[in-house]
């Protein structure tokens, strides 16, 4: 049966007056294409996906945010001048979710050895709010960790002025001399 016999069928069988069996290409076709319509994602995006670039978004905002609190107080550094700060993040961040743990502890009687117990650990992220604006719990959040700072200060020709901006970025952020680079 070719493609003209398919659509030319439903005129035959008005005119003979026959019932014919529905071609099975047309139905399992029919079927196929509902299948797409209701499982295809057609280019939305993915929840993981999502959740990459909402972290990618707050590690810019944090890098741009510590950056500019740290132009702005060195700035107030006697003879530091204008200051350009560049800061690089390693990671995240991390946000840790409130958790309600339960254990289950069931006993098993059994003939020849006696009893056993058998104990099951089973832990739930609590949520907060109400309906359709449920959100995990937040116990804690770690900002991420800071790989290294850049600091571009017209003072910094003098050794002091250095020293004072290099010992003040130290300070702030606790991480290690080759990681703070200070220059004019």
């Amino acid at each position: 049966m070719g493609f003209r016999e398919i659509f030319r069928q439903p005129r035959e069988l008005v005119q003979t007056g026959e019932r014919k069996k529905p071609n099975m290409i047309i139905i399992w076709i029919i079927i196929a294409g509902i299948l797409i319509l209701a499982f295809g994602d057609f280019g939305a995006p993915k929840e993981e996906e999502t959740t990459d670039m909402v972290v990618d978004i707050y590690a810019e905002d944090y890098e741009k945010n510590q950056a500019e609190r740290l132009e702005k107080i060195l700035k107030k550094i006697n003879g530091a001048g204008e200051v350009s700060a560049f800061i690089s993040i390693e990671g995240g961040g991390e946000k840790i979710l409130a958790r309600d743990n339960k254990n289950k502890i069931s006993r098993e009687e059994d003939a020849g050895s006696g009893s056993s117990y058998d104990e099951e650990n089973e832990s739930v992220v609590v949520m907060s709010g109400k309906g359709s604006n449920d959100e995990p719990y937040v116990v804690e959040e770690k900002t991420p960790q800071i790989g290294g700072v850049l600091v571009v200060a017209k003072g910094a020709a003098d050794e002091k002025v250095r020293l004072e901006i290099y010992e003040a970025v130290k300070a702030v952020y606790g991480i290690s001399a080759h990681r703070i680079r200070v220059t004019y």
